[in-house]
């Protein structure tokens, strides 16, 4: 009987030392229930940073009074508008790219250079309209500033390592992993990591996918230049380490399998 127990315990761990280990699907979100209403956290304004790239448009009632302030050759549009006496009147509106440089600044026509780190879009879009009008170079301006290059960088155990971008300046922590084309199956998602630079500063936010409190997290939506990092589950072996181990645990098993089955013959 001893030897019965012994044999089928030694074939049980040559079993278990030569199987996978499959992880579990990753279901998100999967603590939220049902026709359930929660409440959704207002995501952070973007700030300007070094090196984004910032659509400009300005228009005034007098198109010749805009075309200046719009950077090289972006084409010039008109519109009719009405004023409050009922009276039709041009609008001109023409827009270019600009570069925020390494001291925070953009090179702005007849304004000349102009602070913009640090500002969100709507801060930039008033400061540079009160200057238009502190100088007295439109009346009324109009003036649009969009941001043309949200991007993010995935990395760690996802399918796809790369940089995501966003058209629209608001991104997710779930778009850019599916952006990615999703986890891995060594994927942690209780260790999803956004790693941030704010006021010179690194700092990291760490989430639990599967939990529905990764929404209320300031780094659920991303800034420009934050960086996703997907934790693996644990440090593993690569395939040729993998495959010699495997070689290894297979052989001590078959042969301690054949001295058990010959001991327990004789």
């Amino acid at each position: 009987m001893k030897n019965y127990t012994f044999l089928f315990l030694l074939l049980a761990g040559v079993l278990l030392l030569n199987s996978c280990i499959t992880g579990k699907k990753v279901v998100y979100v999967e603590d939220m229930l049902a026709d359930t209403v929660y409440s959704a956290f207002n995501p952070s304004t973007l700030k300007i940073q070094k090196n984004d790239r910032l659509n400009i448009w300005v228009s005034a009632r007098t198109p010749e009074l805009a075309v200046p302030f719009n950077q090289g050759g972006a084409g010039v549009s008109y519109r009719s508008t009405l004023d409050i006496d009922g009276n039709s009147s041009s609008a001109s509106t023409q827009h270019g790219a600009y570069l925020v440089d390494e001291n925070g600044n953009i090179e702005f026509p007849i304004l000349g250079t102009i602070k913009l780190e640090g500002l969100s879009t709507m801060q930039a879009r008033d400061y540079l309209k009160n200057l238009l009008i502190d100088e007295q170079l439109i009346a009324e301006p109009i003036v649009k500033v969009e941001m043309t290059n949200l991007s993010v960088s995935v990395v760690g155990e996802v399918t796809q390592q790369r940089i995501i971008s966003s058209p629209d300046s608001r991104l997710t922590i779930l778009s850019a992993i599916a952006g990615a084309r999703g986890m891995t199956k060594d994927a942690n998602p209780n260790k999803v990591h956004v790693i941030r630079e704010e006021n010179g500063q690194r700092k990291i936010y760490t989430h639990d996918i599967e939990s529905k409190d990764f929404f209320d997290s300031p780094g659920y939506y991303l800034q420009q230049n934050d960086i996703v990092y997907v934790e693996a589950k644990a440090a593993k072996l690569d395939s040729g380490q993998e495959t010699s181990w495997r070689i290894i645990t297979s052989s001590f098993g078959l042969v301690a399998a054949v001295f058990s089955i010959l001991n327990f013959l004789k």
